[in-house]
């Protein structure tokens, strides 16, 4: 009779790797990634705003409290898309939505919740710390980082991120086909 051991060791020798296979991502959960994917690009591609609110210089809202509320001009309107950027100068602000880019020129993002508009002027209650509110370049995957490792199973949340780095196929490994024989009583 042969031993566990020499059963395992006997079925370790013989067992070749799986064949690779592209499957489109419609096609691939459930299977394991033959090849590490890596990031194209950094994720998110360039700094954004984490709420809606108003992109502003930190500096210009030091000496700020509900009992010495401070007033900046609001320059405009930056929604998530715009190729335009809007520059601030101190003094100003500009109203932002969630997942529009953050200009060069501001440094944090007051919640819009926190603010009292009055006609052209926007009136802060409260101090904002630097880079509050400011997803940076990067910060959930840099450029060149592996993504998702050989070997792991493609799920939904895998099928997400290959969708949003724009993969359309997979290298996957083929499903093995598996036989059961049954001997003895």
């Amino acid at each position: 009779m042969l031993s566990y051991e020499s059963g395992k060791q006997l079925i370790l020798e013989n067992v070749q790797p799986l064949e690779i296979e592209e499957r489109s991502l419609s096609q691939s959960r459930g299977y394991a990634l033959a090849s590490e994917i890596v990031a194209s690009h950094p994720m998110p591609l360039f700094n954004n705003s984490a709420v809606d609110g108003y992109a502003v210089l930190s500096s210009d809202l030091e000496q700020c409290s509900n009992s010495s509320k401070i007033r900046l001009k609001n320059l405009g309107y930056l929604y998530a898309g715009i190729t335009e950027m809007i520059e601030l100068t101190p003094g100003c602000c500009v109203q932002i939505a969630t997942g529009a880019p953050v200009p060069d020129s501001a440094d944090s993002v007051v919640m819009k919740e926190d603010v009292t508009l009055d006609g052209e002027t926007v009136e802060f209650h409260q101090p904002v710390s630097f880079q509050e509110n400011v997803r940076f370049q990067g910060e959930d995957i840099a450029e060149g980082k592996t993504m998702l490792p050989t070997g792991i199973e493609i799920g939904a949340a895998q099928l997400a991120l290959l969708a949003t780095f724009g993969h359309a196929q997979v290298p996957v490994f083929r499903k093995p086909a598996v036989s059961i024989i049954s001997t003895g009583n």
